[in-house]
């Protein structure tokens, strides 16, 4: 993976570690901070497939959320407020997409400010994610997000 700086490569198992950190630091936060949970790279990105059918990818999808949840030991999603499952990037360009639980929304955040159409910008890579994740909160019984 590129980083910020000009011909330097990140391995994915450096991200995948700060996002176990991150996880593991949420039990210091204060009681009016929200509770997030952070994603590796290896539990969402190989579902991501936009050869293969949703029906296809959707299951370890599950399987992989259900071990992340489990492995950081937060088994209730009614606890996580908000949930950031996956930081993306296309042609050396990076950006994060956020799940606010408690108020039904999402969010790309991008460091470049978009006028087109966010299909056209990030690709098919968030459909996929979108109807992933909300396909495994219904299954969880947690909450609706708009399809």
């Amino acid at each position: 993976m590129q980083t910020l700086k000009v011909n330097n490569n990140l391995s994915s198992f450096v991200v995948d570690t700060w996002a176990i950190i991150l996880n593991d630091n949420e039990k210091y936060k204060a009681d009016e901070s929200p509770m997030r949970l952070f994603c590796t790279i290896g539990c969402v990105h190989p579902t991501l497939d936009n050869v293969k059918s949703i029906i296809v990818t959707y299951p370890p999808f599950a399987e992989n959320m259900d071990e992340m949840l489990t492995r950081i030991n937060r088994t209730k999603l009614e606890n996580i407020d908000m949930s950031f499952p996956q930081l993306f990037h296309i042609n050396e360009h990076f950006y994060l997409i956020c799940y606010n639980l408690k108020n039904p929304t999402y969010e790309i955040i991008d460091n470049i400010a978009r006028e087109d159409d966010p299909k056209i910008c990030y690709g098919q890579k968030p459909r996929i994610l979108h109807s992933h994740f909300v396909k495994y909160l219904k299954a969880k019984g947690y909450l609706c997000f708009g399809e």
